[in-house]
């Protein structure tokens, strides 16, 4: 008996040890700083008419304004951004493409067209000036033709670099937008999507152009064209000195979408609205711009984040908190968006800690005001001082002045360390139950000595 009570006491200690071992170590390493977050209100937005709208920061990602940005919609022809994009990443600019009744005759009598003729070649360049600025379909149906062959496999191409972008609620199934009830996306995935489109510096300079001359073809000679977008013509009515590009959306189903990017005082925005009216689609555009760059600015995080302190040489103090003075961590100089009647100081944070360093990055830091995600900077390690960077977990700091006192802290070490002490646990474990094991077996046999 005493031989199974000493294997309760063994896996005791185990358990015990284990228990031990995973609340002491964790994977990653969150510091959060509990600012409080309710004095100051995030900036009251505008009254949108439209079913979806969004508003991002196109450099960080920040959403400033969001209603009902997930509902799949049809998008109609902001679909041709995806289109544009597509065609600038497969296709040269001086390809040409070749009209046939094939791409013709796909499309209704009612549908925008650029004209074309059956046998008329245009160049890419030219196809995609029509595409954006006359929101040509029959451009749209050439270009897709001349990258997958077919309206279906475009489509299915459509939907993968989609995913790719981080659009997980879209479907594409045509390059035109024109209405298929398979066809969708909503007002958040647009923006994601526009916004690694405005990234490709081709793609910036066509959609955002107010007009363009189409050269002259082997069937007709050259025209000017003059953007569908009104926020982007300077003769409208609805002109939006700002703005940098778009994209226009119409069918009975969808009713009136709109993309539109505009760039001031160093901030570049992106707005997206859908399912909404001729009466309200350009002003509401206008409106939520106006309320982005009047309530929002941009900070450097190197240059004003001041809550972890520096010393002498400008170095955060974050590095106290593993017991070292050595220039060891520096801030990248990443910028986020915050509410222009706040300071980054008044903006939570977390940082979290990475397994191992991903070249010179050792921690992402996450800003976020009420629920509001506003961007992410990074925690540098010198690369000349990684050598004196401690494996074991970070110590507290000592006073406020060191760093801010609301700071929260779970243990962290390399991975490989955690392995290895729970490999040395098992070992030990294993020694263990041998030694008890080999005990009661010489008890046993000195019991049958005694009996005979």
């Amino acid at each position: 008996m005493r031989f199974f009570t000493d294997k309760r006491k063994l896996f005791t200690i185990l358990i015990l040890l284990s228990i031990l071992f995973t609340s002491f170590f964790h994977l990653d390493v969150l510091f959060a700083d509990e600012t409080e977050q309710e004095n100051v209100p995030w900036p009251t937005a505008p009254s949108i008419y439209g079913t979806s709208a969004i508003l991002i920061d196109a450099d960080s990602g920040a959403v400033l304004y969001a209603n009902n940005v997930h509902e799949k919609l049809y998008p109609a022809s902001i679909t041709k951004i995806m289109t544009g994009l597509l065609s600038i990443e497969h296709l040269s600019m001086n390809d040409t493409i070749t009209y046939t009744d094939d791409v013709l005759n796909s499309l209704p009598g009612d549908a925008s067209k650029l004209g074309l003729m059956s046998g008329e070649t245009t160049t890419i360049h030219d196809a995609l000036y029509a595409l954006f600025l006359r929101s040509a379909n029959d451009a749209a149906v050439g270009l897709a033709k001349k990258i997958s062959g077919s309206e279906q496999a475009f489509g299915e191409l459509m939907t993968e670099r989609a995913r790719q972008i981080g659009a997980l609620d879209t479907n594409f199934v045509n390059s035109t937008g024109l209405h298929d009830d398979m066809h969708y996306t909503t007002a958040y995935d647009m923006a994601l999507i526009t916004r690694a489109a405005m990234s490709n510096s081709e793609f910036s300079a066509i959609w955002g152009c107010q007009n363009y001359t189409l050269a002259a073809t082997n069937l007709s000679e050259s025209y000017r064209i003059w953007h569908t977008h009104s926020l982007l013509v300077s003769t409208s009515n609805y002109y939006y000195p700002s703005a940098i590009g778009g994209k226009t959306g119409y069918t009975d189903e969808a009713g009136r979408t709109l993309v539109t990017a505009a760039r001031k005082n160093g901030l570049t925005l992106i707005s997206v609205i859908m399912k909404s009216d001729n009466e309200h689609i350009f002003s509401d555009t206008a409106s939520l711009l106006d309320y982005g760059f009047q309530n929002f600015t941009r900070v450097n995080i190197k240059e004003s984040e001041t809550r972890f302190g520096t010393d002498s040489s400008g170095i955060p103090v974050i590095n106290k908190l593993y017991g070292s003075s050595a220039e060891i961590f520096s801030l990248s100089g990443d910028t986020i968006l915050i509410p222009a009647n706040l300071s980054l100081s008044e903006i939570p944070y977390t940082i979290e800690f990475l397994d191992t360093p991903d070249n010179n990055v050792v921690a992402s830091i996450t800003y976020e005001y009420q629920g509001n995600y506003l961007g992410k900077a990074s925690l540098l390690m010198n690369l000349s001082n990684s050598s004196q960077i401690p494996l074991s977990k970070p110590q507290k700091a000592e006073n406020s002045s060191d760093i801010s006192s609301s700071i929260k802290e779970t243990a962290s070490i390399n991975i490989y360390i955690l392995v290895g002490i729970l490999v040395s646990c098992l070992v030990i474990g294993f020694i263990l139950f041998k030694i008890l094991r080999f005990r009661h077996k010489m008890a046993q046999m000195k019991k049958r000595r005694t009996y005979k």
